[in-house]
């Protein structure tokens, strides 16, 4: 959204006890900079109410992106379709109404107004072609969002082909690629090269990409330097030396019915609070779960910075007297380095939401276990590692009330078959594990495999490339997303879990060890592949991780062939359960111990030692 601004050239008449159109704008941006975005509202319909003015499409204009700022997305609507009234050809105009339409939850009259300009040639104007290319990516973008893949590649393959200088519309496209297992991945399009390609990807689908500590490193920091560049944003915060509690704060937008949420509950409410305060800087949507609610009450001061500019979160976590910040978003979808490049508190760490480096300055430490960031791959971190004791992912054996209606009947799984089970998202499914699997298949008699339904697209090429591995199509069930409570519950339904690689399933890792099922998984040199190793090997498990694709296939296949071997594993994790709570709160104790001595570094003995 940008303030429409006058030519140079043009003129509005002065009409008695009014302003002109100049003056007006003016007047108007000083209040929304003042923050009093109701004022400058008020004075654009004031004006709008006099009369007619040749350029009144421009005041409609501005007042809708006001309101769009202020959230007011009908009302945004009601202007911008004034000012389309008045200039039809007022493309600004139009992209803004479908990002009003898509903010309102109206997709599809998202789509329909931007096909508007899309439908129309190429402007061969640089500033027409801008706009233009505006309306096809966010298009592109919607679609990916509705799970049409194949029309968001479409759109994306269009963009490119107008400019292919467009980093993030390069990412979108090799990711549309491995949601709908569209391989290679990395391949030219248009005129843009497969290396163009690879450095353009962003870090979390590369972390399913490759399992190259030093191409992964490389990323990130291309990542960060493109989108946010490496300059700390510098404050003259006062950063507080602590007298009484410690305070540790948590910035998040996924403090709801998200992996990264999931793994947090009881981790929170750990912390030893008479050394300790906890506080929440959060970002999530409003999903209405019992689980958001719960995070909300498990911090001793909760704070929304939806509406927070990151120098205003940062200003308000400084002004909160943070000592210690960790991000639990890192380089995922919807991330805010911004604030962290602020330098709000005196440590700043990340965890848990980001299984790699950030490659970002601002980031001191990541928090890991010895298993999963050996010392041989902390070469390829910017950040400086934390080990905990044991797992560094929150083992919680916390179950959900069982479901005696869900059945491999009710979700339709064969009741006399061997399943293997793989309930990855499709982008961590690469051909090499997709070919395992079909090995594995193929050498147990009476087995199927169970995965996740996501797109049409997706289930068509997986369904595809089994048949060209020589495997029936019918060898393989599909079945919905659900909810999480109806999966979790499902868990259970499957004889053996087949773990991805290179990006090993983290909470979901978490969920098939709380359903007692055997998790087959192969560990390599990055961080993300070692998750798996991470949690079974911190419950006496060894046995089921390997480093080989060949060792990979031997174990699932002599799981698959053997119902003991499968109940000797169910029986070891049913015993491990009592571990839950204990395992947690060695995670957080010695999480608290690693901070404060790097706290106490920082502030040169100016604190006394806390534990």
């Amino acid at each position: 959204m940008t303030r429409l601004e006058l030519d140079s050239h043009s003129t509005v008449s002065v009409k008695a006890a009014r302003l002109d159109l100049t003056s007006l704008m003016a007047q108007a941006q000083q209040l929304v900079d003042e923050g009093k975005c109701e004022a400058a509202e008020a004075l654009y319909e004031s004006w709008l109410a006099l009369g007619t003015d040749p350029l009144a499409h421009i005041a409609w204009f501005n007042l809708g992106a006001i309101r769009q700022r202020s959230r007011k997305f009908n009302d945004a609507v009601k202007a911008y379709e004034q000012a389309l009234s008045l200039v039809p050809q007022l493309v600004v105009a139009t992209i803004n109404l479908g990002l009003c339409f898509e903010s309102l939850g109206r997709n599809r009259d998202a789509l329909s107004t931007w096909e508007q300009i899309v439908a129309g040639p190429v402007p061969d104007q640089k500033m027409e072609r801008s706009h233009y290319l505006m309306a096809v990516n966010h298009k592109g973008r919607v679609l990916e969002e509705l799970n049409d893949l194949e029309g968001a590649r479409q759109a994306f393959e269009h963009s490119l082909k107008v400019d292919s200088n467009q980093a993030d519309v390069l990412q979108h496209w090799a990711h549309v690629n491995q949601k709908s297992y569209q391989w290679p991945v990395i391949r030219s399009v248009g005129c843009v090269s497969e290396s163009k390609v690879l450095l353009a990807m962003s870090p979390l689908p590369t972390l399913a990409l490759s399992d190259n500590p030093a191409l992964l490193l490389l990323n990130a920091r291309e990542f960060t330097r493109r989108k946010w560049g490496f300059s700390e944003v510098t404050f003259s915060f006062e950063h507080r030396v602590s007298t009484s509690r410690i305070r540790i704060g948590y910035v998040s937008g996924d403090l709801c019915m998200h992996a990264v949420g999931l793994l947090l509950p009881e981790f929170l409410r750990s912390h030893d609070r008479t050394k300790f305060e906890v506080y929440g800087y959060d970002f999530s949507p409003e999903d209405g779960s019992g689980l958001r609610q719960f995070l909300k009450e498990s911090f001793d001061v909760f704070r929304s910075i939806n509406q927070l500019t990151d120098e205003q979160a940062a200003r308000q976590i400084a002004s909160d007297g943070v000592d210690i910040l960790i991000d639990l978003h890192g380089l995922s979808l919807g991330a805010r380095p911004g604030i962290f490049a602020r330098r709000p508190s005196l440590i700043q760490c990340t965890y848990l939401g980001f299984m790699g480096t950030t490659g970002a300055p601002w980031i001191d430490f990541v928090i890991a276990d010895r298993e999963v960031l050996p010392p041989e791959l902390s070469t390829f971190f910017t950040e400086e590692p934390i080990c905990v004791d044991g797992c560094f992912i929150p083992l919680s054996f916390l179950r959900l009330p069982s479901n005696s209606d869900v059945s491999r009947d009710s979700v339709g799984l064969p009741e006399d078959k061997v399943i293997f089970a793989a309930a990855s998202s499709v982008y961590k499914i690469t051909p090499s594990m997709f070919s395992n699997w079909v090995q594995i298949l193929k050498r147990t008699n009476n087995s199927i495999l169970w995965l996740i339904h996501e797109s049409d697209l997706a289930t068509k090429n997986l369904r595809q490339s089994a048949v060209e591995l020589g495997l029936m199509p019918d060898r393989i069930v599909f079945t919905q997303r659900c909810t999480y409570s109806e999966y979790a519950n499902r868990l259970a339904l499957a004889d053996v879990f087949l773990d991805t690689y290179p990006y090993n399933c983290g909470s979901t890792g978490r969920d098939i060890i709380i359903a007692a099922v055997p998790m087959v998984t192969k560990f390599g040199p990055t961080m993300v592949s070692r998750m798996g190793k991470s949690m079974l090997c911190s419950m006496g498990l060894e046995e089921l991780t390997v480093a080989s694709d060949h060792a990979y296939v031997e174990l699932a296949v002599a799981l698959g062939q053997s119902a003991t071997k499968r109940s000797t594993i169910r029986g070891k994790l049913l015993a491990l359960r009592t571990l839950g709570a204990s395992q947690v709160t060695n995670i957080v104790r010695s999480l608290e111990k690693a901070l404060v001595h790097r706290l106490d570094a920082r502030t040169l003995g100016s604190r006394h030692s806390w534990v």
